[in-house]
C-alpha cells in the first residue's frame, strides 16, 4: 500500500492509498477533494495509466466533499481509460459526492447500479 498525502502545510486535506498488491488495483480516497488536493489524485491515476493498471477501482467512500476539479480529474481519467480500452470503476461515492456527479449529468460514470440515483 502507498499512501499519498499533501504536505503538512497545504490546506487541502486528502489521502490517496493505492492498493497494488491485490487484483484489481485499487485507490481509496480519503478526505476532500477540491482544488487545493486533486493533483494527489490526478498523479495516482496518471501513474497507474502509465503502468498499464487494468482495471482500477477508485473507492470514494471516505471523500466528505468533492468540487468540480475533483470530477473533472474522475471524468477525464474515465473517458481515458475507455478510450485506451481499460477500466476504472469508480465506486462508494456518498450522498453529497453523488450529488455533484448527478447535477452535472456524470452520474453514469459511477459503478454503484444498485444505489438509487440523488434527485436534485
Amino acid at each position: 500500500m502507498k499512501n499519498l498525502a499533501p504536505n503538512e502545510s497545504d490546506s487541502a486535506y486528502l489521502l490517496v492509498d493505492v492498493e497494488r498488491t491485490a487484483y484489481p488495483v485499487s485507490l481509496h480516497l480519503r478526505g476532500e477533494l477540491d482544488l487545493g488536493s486533486v493533483k494527489l489524485l490526478s498523479d495516482a491515476l496518471t501513474g497507474l495509466e502509465v503502468e498499464g493498471a487494468d482495471p482500477v477501482i477508485v473507492d470514494l467512500s471516505e471523500v466528505s466533499f468533492m468540487d468540480c476539479s475533483g470530477l473533472s480529474v474522475l471524468v477525464d481519467a474515465f473517458n481515458r481509460s475507455c478510450r485506451d480500452n481499460r477500466e476504472l470503476l469508480i465506486v462508494n461515492a456518498q450522498p453529497a459526492v453523488r450529488r455533484v456527479f448527478s447535477l452535472t449529468g456524470s452520474g453514469d460514470i459511477l459503478a454503484d447500479p444498485a444505489m438509487e440515483p440523488i434527485t436534485a
